[in-house]
């Protein structure tokens, strides 16, 4: 009776096949994943701290505000034109109305613009090529309020003035003319600010400017009382729509190289060709999409619908 039973389970088990899912929700690289990434990359701890991957090394990337998991980071290269992202206090840095830290800007007594913009006008703009300009402000204790505006630029590249004005207090966006613009959470009672639009003209010598702005409806000077300021950090500007992840920049622009994850779906059983895959997202989303298996590897996308993925099927 015993044997009889063993026998039993014994087939049903030499008829079972192996998982066709790749699990990244759990911090690792599962068996038959490969990330490879020629340059360091940044991400996310649990403490919201933003630290620097070295190269070929996976980033699991962490909500920076509550430290949950948010999946394995995949990007495509992506370039910061801006040099010294993390200090304002650099020479690169022109600044107006304004006394700077590495990471504080303070407004001086003057009655003007209180702003900052990079000392050589580097960057040049693609017709139909958008842009995002993005950083990491927060309201300081005992400043007056003050809120962050960012210009990207006006006529001709824009067909009119393109900036965004941000109330730190709580990430809404009060002003987008001529350009898209969002906060999201970065931690510590910061934000994440991006603004980004599409030149209409190609233009050269383009400054972006950050700025203290005491109205939130509209880009005004005023008398600054030569102590409030907001705390600004990691300004990145890139091509796109969408901002990625820092890119710290030290003495010239830096460029992120892309991940790039392969599968081995040999170990999944799965023959080669054409297969269909429904990648999981940190958000509980799903997009459904094809990938070819060729002498069993197939390259993850780089363009999916999230950034952070925490599940690969075969469907």
């Amino acid at each position: 009776m015993h044997a009889i039973g063993f026998g039993a389970r014994f087939a049903v088990n030499r008829g079972v096949r192996p998982s066709t899912v790749f699990d990244f929700s759990r911090g690792v690289l599962p068996a038959g994943a490969r990330l490879a990434r020629a340059s360091p990359a940044t991400c996310y701890t649990a403490s919201g701290a933003i630290v620097s991957v070295a190269a070929d090394g996976a980033r699991f990337d962490r909500d920076p505000v509550t430290g949950a998991l948010r999946g394995l980071l995949i990007e495509p290269a992506a370039t910061n034109l801006f040099a010294r992202s993390t200090d304002w206090s650099d020479g690169y840095w022109l600044k107006s109305g304004v006394a700077a830290s590495a990471s504080v800007l303070t407004e001086t007594t003057i009655n003007g613009a209180h702003s900052v913009r990079q000392a050589t006008s580097d960057i040049n703009y693609v017709a139909g090529q958008a842009i995002s300009v993005s950083l990491i402000a927060a309201e300081r204790s005992g400043s007056a309020k003050r809120y962050l505006a960012i210009t990207l630029g006006t006529v001709p590249a824009f067909s009119g003035s393109s900036f965004a004005i941000f109330d730190l207090a709580n990430g809404a966006v009060t002003v987008a003319a001529n350009c898209n613009a969002a906060a999201t959470p970065a931690g510590g009672g910061a934000w994440l600010c991006v603004a980004s639009a599409t030149p209409v003209q190609a233009t050269t010598g383009q400054q972006i400017v950050v700025r203290l702005n005491a109205a939130s409806g509209a880009i005004a000077s005023y008398v600054g009382d030569g102590t409030s300021g907001l705390s600004v950090t990691h300004v990145q500007i890139e091509a796109g729509a969408t901002a990625t992840s820092r890119i710290v920049t030290g003495a010239t622009a830096e460029t992120r190289a892309a991940d790039v994850l392969t599968l081995d779906w040999r170990s999944r059983g799965v023959s080669d060709g054409a297969i269909g895959v429904r990648f999981g997202f940190d958000d509980g989303s799903s997009q459904d999409t094809s990938m070819t298996v060729a002498s069993g590897i197939a390259t993850v996308p780089v363009t999916l619908a999230r950034r952070w993925i925490t599940r690969v099927q075969k469907i």
